[in-house]
């Protein structure tokens, strides 16, 4: 409890306060109003010598503070040699002891106490009029702690968020970084199954383009063979065909000679009578001679059918072989077709190829041989037929 001082709070309404404390004087007594001073007669005037009553009722919330300060530095009482020695001189003297002390006690209460713990107390109370902080161990005030620590707060905090951000940005695209090359790489891991694949394919393709080229050649070596059995057949034709040619030429001379026996057999009649015997005798031998040419005429008659027969076999081996060898032409341009699908086996397939094409030549020529033949052997009917 205060000694020498009392606090209230205007309420806008209430103008009289009471003064609970002794003075010596009604000077000794300061009122204000949120520290601020009043003066006697103006503001306020004393309604009783314990109360005060305001002209304007102080605003609500406002402190309103009555305070006795007494003199500390002239004395209210100065004795004299033999005056007279009152009550009221000895309590005035006193009393401004007494006030005085009151008052200390008062000052040292409203300082800053030491709590238990050694540490200043403010008990609950702010603390005014202080200045801004310069060391570090400086207590902050409130416009301080308002005008620069929260800015400066909120500057290193959007410094920091900024930062962060940056951080986060940095972070989300390293992210996609990552996201992205992981679809890079899974995406050449794709590529690369496929390029396997296409190899894979690429290879079954080629396998397949040999094999077919490998058939084209079989073909084509099936070609040339039946190209040369043609070949065979034609020559066999031509081979018979020339026995043939021989046997009616052999015929042919025959019959020429039993011509020449007959009409000197004739002439020997008609010029000597007398050689009758030997006419007859040379009569009889080209009699004979002439039978022999019969026969050999049969002969060589039935040797031409044979060669004619022999021919139109050779004819019909040559129309073969002229088929053959279309056919082994036809095979010959598959296998070269195959042979450019597949780069590796061309060339053998090309060269089977020209020898088919060859052998076909050969049967066609063959085939115009045998065809000469069977010219011969008509040629040669026709002689018999006139003999």
């Amino acid at each position: 409890m205060a000694y020498s001082y009392v606090q209230y709070v205007g309420n806008s309404s209430t103008v009289t306060f009471s003064v609970p404390f002794p003075y010596i004087s009604k000077e000794h007594i300061e009122v204000r109003v949120n520290n601020v001073l009043k003066t006697l007669g103006t503001d306020y005037t004393w309604s009783s010598n314990s109360a005060i009553t305001f002209v304007t009722a102080p605003g609500a919330g406002l402190t309103v503070d009555i305070r006795r300060r007494s003199s500390p530095t002239a004395r209210l009482v100065d004795f004299q040699d033999g005056s007279t020695l009152t009550q009221d001189i000895l309590d005035a003297d006193s009393n401004q002891n007494f006030f005085l002390a009151q008052e200390s006690f008062d000052a040292v209460d409203q300082k800053l106490p030491l709590a238990f713990n050694g540490q200043w107390d403010a008990n609950n109370r702010r603390i005014e009029n202080l200045a801004d902080p310069n060391l570090a161990g400086d207590a902050v005030t409130k416009g301080y702690h308002d005008g620069t620590f929260i800015p400066q707060m909120n500057n290193l905090l959007a410094q920091t968020t900024t930062q962060a951000d940056l951080a986060t940005t940095k972070a989300n695209a390293a992210a996609t970084s990552e996201t992205n090359a992981f679809t890079s790489k899974t995406d050449a891991a794709t590529s690369a199954t496929n390029a396997a694949n296409s190899a894979t394919a690429s290879a079954n393709s080629a396998t397949a383009s040999a094999a077919s080229a490998a058939n084209s050649a079989t073909q084509a070596n099936n070609s040339s063979a039946s190209a040369v059995s043609s070949a065979n057949s034609a020559t066999l034709a031509g081979t018979k065909a020339n026995i043939a040619t021989n046997e009616a030429t052999n015929a042919s001379n025959s019959a020429a000679s039993a011509l020449q026996s007959k009409n000197a057999a004739a002439l020997s009649e008609n010029n000597s009578a007398a050689s009758a015997t030997n006419s007859l005798n040379s009569a009889t031998a080209a009699a004979n001679s002439a039978s022999n040419a019969s026969a050999s005429a049969s002969l060589a008659t039935t040797k031409a059918t044979e060669s004619s027969a022999s021919a139109l076999t050779a004819q019909t081996a040559a129309n073969t072989a002229t088929s053959a060898a279309t056919s082994a032409s036809g095979s010959a341009s598959s296998a070269s077709t195959s042979a450019s699908a597949a780069f590796t086996y061309k060339s053998d397939a090309a060269v089977k190829a020209l020898e088919a094409s060859g052998a076909a030549s050969a049967a066609a020529s063959s085939a115009a041989e045998a065809s000469l033949y069977s010219q011969l052997r008509t040629d040669v009917e026709l002689g018999v037929t006139l003999l």
